[in-house]
């Protein structure tokens, strides 16, 4: 059985806020993917970062295909939807997952910015065992 994606549930509450706001989603200006770091660039100064469990954090075992990595140069100069769009379903490789956050977090920096950092529908966690996924 396939475990739930909590970055489905960050990009819907983004979105929607941005439509709420009418907000125009910035054109993805690089992708970086190094040792220990991912990394989303996009206009209007959007950034995020994400680790990424590489170099001397090699947890998960090497790129199981960089392929999927390269193919994302396909979305430089596109919005930062198609890009989240297209990596949400690859959740079960953990570095597509890592640059996915990268790029929610550039998606939010906006939000930050016009103070909803304290919105509500931030997931919540009642018990610590309920943390049974990494991003």
């Amino acid at each position: 059985m396939k475990r739930p994606n909590p970055l489905i549930r960050a990009y819907n509450d983004i979105k929607n806020i941005y439509e709420a706001e009418s907000m125009i989603p910035s054109k993805l200006e690089k992708i970086i993917f190094s040792s220990k770091w991912s990394g989303v660039f996009a206009g209007k100064n959007q950034a995020g970062m994400a680790f990424n469990f590489m170099g001397d954090h090699l947890v998960y075992g090497p790129v199981k295909d960089i392929s999927l990595i390269e193919g994302l140069k396909q979305f430089v100069g596109k919005n930062l939807c198609s890009l989240i769009e297209h990596i949400l379903p690859l959740d079960e490789d953990i570095h597509m997952r890592s640059i996915c956050l990268a790029a929610l977090n550039a998606f939010s920096r906006p939000l930050i910015l016009k103070g909803y950092s304290k919105f509500n529908s931030t997931v919540k966690f009642d018990k610590f065992n309920e943390l049974d996924f990494v991003l």
